[in-house]
Formats: structure tokens, sequence, C-alpha cells
């Protein structure tokens, strides 16, 4: 049993070769309870498109955790919102937005950027 009182799933468990594959059980999971710390344990630490430990992030609002994976994407875990996928494209322009943020803060304003001029 795990720390939660749940008990491991019987019979032949899925193959997880995809990053949505990974997200859908992870969700899967979550839906029956399991809690962050039992899926990392479980299962995310022991995975092998995982590319090292989960990362806090943060903005103004909220807290999450980000699971690397070696296709570039991450895994995305928030308490009250479950688990999500993130792009390689999401996170360059999540990046592009913070460098620009921090670019414009100590200069005069900065022309504002549309996604499309990110491709």
């Amino acid at each position: 049993m795990s720390e939660r009182g749940l008990k491991p799933a019987a019979g032949p468990q899925p193959r997880l070769e995809t990053p949505v594959e990974l997200l859908a059980e992870c969700v899967r999971r979550a839906s029956r309870g399991a809690d962050f710390a039992a899926i990392w344990r479980d299962l995310l630490s022991l995975h092998p498109l995982v590319d090292g430990p989960a990362i806090e992030v943060s903005d103004a609002a909220r807290t999450w955790l980000e699971v690397p994976l070696s296709t570039g994407q991450r895994l995305a875990h928030r308490a009250d919102d479950g688990f999500r996928l993130l792009s390689r494209v999401a996170l360059a322009l999540r990046e592009r937005a913070k460098r620009d943020a921090d670019d414009s803060s100590g200069s005069a304003a900065q022309p504002r950027r549309t996604a499309s001029q990110f491709w």
C-alpha cells in the first residue's frame, strides 16, 4: 500500500513511452487520490523520460512544480489544477517574456511583441 492507503493497480502496468502517455498516467493516478509526492516516488522519479527533479516555479499569484522531460517539454503540476504538459514553444515564450520584462524594467519602454514575432 502507498503512503495514502491506496493499493497499487493490479495487472500489467501501461506502457508510457511518450510525454502524452506519461501525462495521462499522472492524471489517472491523481484522479484516484494520489498526491504529487506519491506520483513522483512511484512513477516519475523512475521514468526514463524524466530528466531531473521537480522544480518549483512561481509567478505573482501562483506556485507550481515542473518536471523536466528529455523531450524538452515539462510536466507541470499545481495542487489546485492538476497536471499539464508544457510544450517547448510555451516554455520559450515564457522565457522570452521574462527576459523582455527584465530588460524593460531598467530602460525606456520596449515595443510590445506578439507571439507570432517569436517564431
